[in-house]
């Protein structure tokens, strides 16, 4: 039997570990698959890794066609390459969600025999049926659609793209308050803590959302929100700060270079140091030797994490939130976790 981790952030990672370790299984039977361009900075040794050749945004890769008939060679290739890396074995999964086309795929496999879930951020914080319902609603599909879905990739993929689907095994969660109301729940150690690995980063650490990058928010009031969050530093008198970017503005050059240009203007007398892509800040946060840091974020679970790991952390939620009646929702939605460990400014 293999197991198959999907992996495309650094929690995912070590939670993904901390469920090896927790479930003992044989690191020859454990396949790391890294997506949206995700890589460990110190990878495992003796375990498969493999890089997915699939993607779910901003291009879906088993997208549906009207020439269905295309679908059928794009299934091929993706049985082809879950026969190359399971060597033919049956295989279970473990992902943070189910409501990616090629994770449906992989659950709908002949040879799959389960699936679990693996805490990642916020919505491992809600209630399933909430999260299905309210939170990421699969939408209503019309019969055409249904009918090409179908076709495309020959009965494998339902219409019903569920974030959390519910015939899970297990979840493996962090704290108590991880998956509430889930049942077969697991709770793991805090796979953050460490000792050394973040030499030389402390004082305040500023982390971004990809909001407007998502069209969560429009990118005048976030950047409102940003000024204002400057603001909050040096009226404190922190004129120096480390900022972590999000992975999606990496996505491209103009993505990236926009991020700059907002955080150029809006930082102004505030000196910033943006952190390396490979950091992680969990693993920040719990790290030992680390004497001094302070997390501020906006919507990020970075913050509960830090809060975990005994950190303290802040959030700027309301800087936008007062300014934008969508986003003002999704604050007052966070789940009592995050509202509890993370004080608002």
């Amino acid at each position: 039997m293999k197991h198959l981790f999907y992996i495309h952030s650094y929690i995912t990672y070590y939670v993904g570990l901390e469920v090896i370790k927790y479930r003992k299984l044989n690191h020859s039977d454990c396949v790391l698959m890294y997506g949206r361009k995700f890589k460990p900075h110190h990878p495992p040794v003796g375990m498969q890794q493999v890089d997915l050749p699939f993607t779910h945004h901003p291009v879906n890769t088993f997208a549906v066609k009207r020439k269905f008939w295309k679908g059928w060679e794009r299934l091929r290739k993706f049985d082809a390459f879950v026969e190359k890396i399971t060597f033919g074995d049956a295989f279970k999964i473990y992902t943070n969600q189910t409501g990616i086309d090629f994770i449906r795929l992989f659950i709908s496999h002949k040879k799959c025999k389960g699936f679990s879930f693996l805490e990642e951020g916020l919505y491992s914080y809600h209630p399933l049926d909430e999260v299905n319902a309210v939170l990421c609603p699969a939408g209503l599909s019309t019969m055409a659609y249904k009918v090409l879905l179908y076709l495309n990739y020959k009965g494998r993929l339902a219409a019903d793209r569920l974030f959390f689907k519910p015939e899970y095994d297990a979840v493996y969660g962090l704290q108590a308050t991880s998956f509430p109301d889930f049942a077969n729940r697991l709770i793991l150690p805090n796979p953050f803590i460490n000792q050394g690995e973040s030499a030389g980063i402390e004082g305040a650490v500023l982390v971004l959302d990809a909001l407007f990058e998502y069209g969560r928010v429009r990118k005048g009031v976030y950047k409102q929100g940003l000024k204002s969050a400057f603001n909050y530093f040096k009226t404190e008198g922190i004129t120096n700060i480390w900022l972590k970017l999000h992975p999606e503005h990496y996505n491209t050059t103009t993505q990236h270079q926009t991020i700059k240009d907002i955080i150029a203007e809006c930082g102004k007398g505030v000196k910033v140091d943006v952190l390396p892509v490979e950091v992680c800040l969990e693993r920040l946060a719990g790290d030992r030797r680390v004497k001094q840091v302070t997390f501020f974020v906006f919507l990020s679970s970075v913050g509960m994490y830090a809060a975990l790991c005994n950190r303290s952390a802040f959030s700027f939620a309301w800087f936008i939130g007062e300014r934008d009646e969508q986003y003002k929702q999704r604050v007052e939605r966070l789940p009592k976790a995050f509202k509890e460990k993370v004080k608002f400014l």
